[in-house]
């Protein structure tokens, strides 16, 4: 089991959004994941939808590449 390290910061390394349609409705909605939580690069993906009359409609999508840094900074 990893330790968790609080001196950990993530640095967008690349993000990647794709907007199908615009966001009309009342109510957004996201789900987002982890693809795979390596050392020294993270793989996530997210998707938002949109709630109009108990109707989802599917409005965009992204991709992102986080990077590990060990901040010198003490908390």
């Amino acid at each position: 089991m990893k330790t968790f390290n609080p001196n950990l910061v993530l640095r967008v390394s690349e993000l990647n959004i794709s907007y199908l349609r615009p966001g009309v409705g009342s109510k957004p909605e996201a789900e987002g994941c982890v693809l795979k939580p390596g050392e020294k690069l993270i793989f996530c993906e997210s998707k938002i939808w949109v709630v109009q009359d108990d109707r989802k409609e599917w409005i965009a999508k992204s991709s992102a590449v986080m990077a590990t840094v060990i901040s010198e900074e003490q908390s």
